[in-house]
């Protein structure tokens, strides 16, 4: 249905909702989305999504044999008893010699059909291969949707070092030793391409050092002119830890000395020391992991950063914005005109006129004291939208957006290949790890 329509059959905020459109919703008829499908492979594709299994077809056989009916440009529905009467008649003459024949075949059809199912199975599926540097860590793994990890679908792996194999899709793996957390990674499985992660503890301190705690619980998200992802939700989350900074370009610096790549902003016009207590910008989604990952983090969800932004009373702007910010930076006509050239000169240009170091002054923080989550660069999550080709979401506002219109809960996306230099981000640490042994 997806692939003749480009739309899901049955959608929803959540599994539960999607769940209930399964039970309760129509689809939409496939011919009123692509009218270029033909009549028959409509009634074919709705036979299918029927709700009762007596109105669905008895057995896979069923199907496939429709779809080559459809393939040869056949009627969907088989006819001609005068042939297999035919065909009866002529296998019951030579039936001894046929039946040898078929026994021969079966066996060999059943051997090489597990063997053939082994491969496919094998072929269809991404090796993982985890170590740690702690032994004897716990390794877990969590199904991810629209980057927001399914707690419910968690489950234990094994101890590392371990080489397996996960279906394709989104997951974070999480490595734990007792109650101390080593390391969490997010990763898109593609099929046959191999995930390998090296787990190496940091010492963060306790409390962690620049973050701060966002408790568990019920959160309010999304705003009411929303619609979809945007829309007014209750979600509940774990506890977390989150930076009350965005990522400097001081602090990136020294993982390029260490272990990272640099953005390419910095290739080609170099670094500037000047601007080291700045935030960094211009990086993929794979560099921003890849830093939080050192630094024995990761980036946060949407929800997650959602959630800590609006800390503690919900409200989707940052203050009651009566009147603008003294301290929001004032736009000349020379930034009006560079903000709509879109290069990167610009862009440029715009950052170091314009952007603010990051940490901010007390009155532009949050409830929680987080510094700039509306305004200076807005900032990358790892959620990622399978609709919009594994784009990921972007949260907060860029130094050029009107203030009167900042909006917490607003999301937009970004090619996760492709760097931006209105783009930075925060890293975010999970509070309670599972225990090791724990398994769902």
């Amino acid at each position: 249905y997806e692939l003749l329509t480009s739309r899901k059959p049955f959608a929803g905020d959540g599994p539960h909702q999607i769940l209930h459109a399964v039970r309760t919703h129509e689809p939409t008829p496939v011919r009123a989305l692509n009218p270029n499908v033909s009549a028959d492979l409509e009634v074919v594709c709705g036979k299918m999504l029927e709700k009762r299994s007596q109105d669905r077809y008895p057995t896979a056989d069923h199907v496939a044999a429709e779809f080559r009916c459809l393939v040869r440009g056949e009627p969907i529905v088989a006819r001609g008893p005068s042939r297999w009467r035919r065909l009866r008649t002529r296998v019951w003459q030579h039936r001894r010699p046929l039946i040898a024949v078929v026994f021969a075949l079966a066996v060999i059809g059943f051997v090489a059909s597990l063997f053939t199912a082994r491969q496919v199975w094998q072929a269809s599926r991404t090796p993982v291969r985890i170590e740690s540097a702690v032994p004897s860590s716990s390794v877990y793994a969590m199904p991810m949707v629209d980057g927001a990890p399914l707690e419910q679908g968690r489950v234990r792996l094994g101890e590392a070092p371990l080489s397996t194999s996960i279906e394709p899709g989104s997951y974070r793996f999480i490595v734990v030793s007792g109650s101390t957390l080593i390391g969490e990674f997010d990763r898109f499985a593609i099929r046959g391409e191999p995930i390998e992660i090296r787990a190496a503890p940091r010492s963060l301190g306790n409390p962690p050092e620049g973050m701060v705690l966002v408790p568990s619980g019920v959160h309010t998200l999304g705003w009411k002119g929303g619609s979809g992802s945007d829309a007014v939700r209750r979600i509940e989350l774990e506890s977390f830890w989150i930076d009350t900074q965005e990522v400097s370009n001081a602090e990136y610096a020294e993982f390029v000395r260490s272990a990272g790549t640099p953005p390419m902003i910095w290739v080609d016009h170099g670094f500037d020391p000047a601007l080291g207590d700045y935030p960094v910008v211009g990086l993929t989604l794979e560099q921003m992991r890849a830093y939080a990952e050192w630094t024995g983090k990761r980036l946060p969800t949407a929800d997650e950063w959602e959630a800590a932004a609006r800390f503690p009373d919900a409200r989707p702007t940052p203050w009651a914005l009566e009147a603008v910010p003294h301290w929001v930076p004032s736009l000349s006509t020379e930034h009006l005109l560079l903000e709509k050239q879109w290069t990167e000169e610009s862009e440029l240009s715009l950052y170091r006129s314009l952007v603010a170091p990051v940490e901010a002054p007390a009155e532009a923080r949050s409830m929680l004291g987080l510094s700039h989550t509306a305004g200076n660069v807005r900032e990358a999550t790892t959620s990622q939208r399978a609709a919009d080709r594994g784009a990921y979401v972007v949260k907060g506002g860029w130094v050029t957006d009107d203030p009167r219109h900042w909006n917490l809960a607003r999301m937009m996306t970004q090619p996760h290949d492709g760097p931006s230099v209105r783009i930075g981000f925060r890293c975010v640490l999970t509070a309670k790890p599972p225990r090791q042994g724990e398994s769902k």
